[in-house]
């Protein structure tokens, strides 16, 4: 804006100066009935001052518009700032025992509120500690810990290390003022050990409402729930149905319920909805089990057709692991070496168990008593696992809602790829490699392998 003004004042400048070159004396002005003489540079020094007024006045008029809102801002400021140093002159009064200005600190915290989360936490131990310091009364506030919630979280931690979860669910249900996201995770973990899925569901939606949980996370701890409700219903149950629906509308790529889905679609012999649903979840989520039942969706398919089908559904996310193998696999099956080697050419300097077995079989076929075959296969039982459910660290090879070794309300994610945490249980691969050995009727390397 000032460069504008300033343009314009300098083109006004030039202009005029040329004007007054070749005007006369005076310029006579008409308004109606009303004449006068004015000199030139009395008009050009009007318009200046004209164009000057109307900036200042422009100027203010944004100044007005936007002061609500930067008086707001300076309010939450001032506020915040107020706030924070009241909470770092507590702390330092504490540090040094100092009650007069622990008083002072304590009245600023307890009469303004406080925006910033994180400086509120501190703001409440230090609010609680100086009323315990001056011998004040407790304030009852479901933030502050008190002696009572302190032996109920005892108490609780206690039932479920015994497992006694009609004891956890009455310490957690009988005690609402302690409105404590451990109260609400004891309380979810009892009703699912009690398989009371409702209760539990609930017991999320408290904690969403405290804002304990997160929205986004309620909704994938509601859809495992679900999946897991309906995992313990036959197939086809019309309530089986309805349980996998809600969890994939609450979350779509939940990849436990797509896979429940597309049994239940296999089942009823919808192959286009299975196909769609596998398709649109391969971007996000792949799986092998999802893949296989991807190639064999069409009944009569030749190994060339299912190789066709893997380069289409693997094109959606060609760079991962599972897709590399699903083309790997048909391409085994369909006898196009090239195309096995080239989708394993970057495990085969770490391989996975999977990729062992698929270069065992692809030496098979060469020759069925070639050493390169009984290497892999024997490499197969010292490489590392490259699918299972990862439990925080934990591998196992069956989806719970519960971790494998503590017990916890848990929902794993699916890992492809070597894994090198702990192992739950012996993976299915190993036992495939152990009979081939054992069919192959190499005795002393079987029991050598077992021993």
């Amino acid at each position: 804006m000032r460069k504008l003004l300033g343009f314009l004042i300098i083109l006004l400048a030039c202009g005029y100066a040329l004007f007054l070159l070749g005007a006369e004396e005076n310029i006579t002005l008409n308004w109606g009935d009303y004449n006068a003489n004015i000199h030139p540079v009395i008009i050009g020094f009007g318009v200046i001052i004209l164009l000057v007024a109307a900036h200042f006045i422009w100027r203010f008029a944004l100044l007005f518009w936007n002061c609500p809102r930067k008086f707001k801002a300076f309010l939450l400021n001032f506020r915040s700032r107020k706030m924070h140093n009241a909470t770092l002159q507590g702390l330092i009064a504490l540090e040094l025992n100092d009650k007069k200005s622990l008083e002072k600190a304590l009245y600023v915290l307890e009469n303004t509120k406080q925006e910033n989360p994180e400086t509120a936490k501190i703001a409440e131990i230090v609010k609680y500690k100086a009323q315990h310091l001056l011998g004040l009364p407790l304030q009852n506030d479901t933030n502050s810990p008190t002696l009572e919630l302190l032996q109920l979280k005892a108490n609780i931690a206690q039932a479920i290390a015994q497992k006694e979860w009609g004891t956890v669910l009455h310490l957690s249900e009988n005690h609402e003022t302690a409105a404590y996201n451990w109260r609400i995770e004891a309380q979810i973990l009892a009703n699912l050990k009690l398989s009371q899925w409702q209760n539990a569901i609930q017991a999320i939606e408290q904690g969403v409402n405290k804002s304990f949980i997160s929205k986004p996370n309620a909704n994938v701890w509601k859809a495992a729930i679900y999946s897991s409700q309906a995992l313990n219903l036959n197939d086809g149950n019309l309530t089986q149905n309805t349980l996998i629906k809600n969890a994939i509308k609450l979350s779509p790529y939940f990849l436990p319920a797509i896979i429940i889905q597309v049994h239940q679609f296999q089942t009823a012999k919808n192959w286009k909805a299975a196909a769609k649903l596998i398709e649109s979840i391969w971007a996000h989520a792949p799986h092998p089990h999802l893949g296989h039942a991807y190639l064999d969706l069409r009944v009569g398919d030749s190994s060339a057709d299912k190789l066709s089908r893997a380069h289409g559904l693997a094109s959606r996310n060609p760079e991962h692991f599972e897709s590399k193998l699903l083309v790997a696999s048909a391409a085994l099956h369909a006898g196009r070496a090239d195309e096995l080697l080239a989708n394993l050419a970057d495990f085969t300097e770490i391989p996975s168990q999977r990729v062992c077995l698929l270069l065992h079989q692809y030496e098979v076929q060469r020759s069925k008593t070639s050493a390169a075959a009984q290497e892999w296969l024997i490499r197969s039982l010292n490489s590392p696992l490259d699918m299972g459910w990862d439990f925080n660290g934990v591998l196992a090879q069956k989806w719970s809602i519960f971790h494998p070794i503590s017990g916890e309300f848990c929902i794993p994610n699916w890992h492809s790829g070597a894994f090198t945490g702990t192992v739950m249980n012996a993976s299915p691969l190993n036992k495939i490699a152990i009979k081939q050995i054992g069919a192959s009727g190499d005795a002393p390397l079987l029991a050598q392998l077992l021993a």
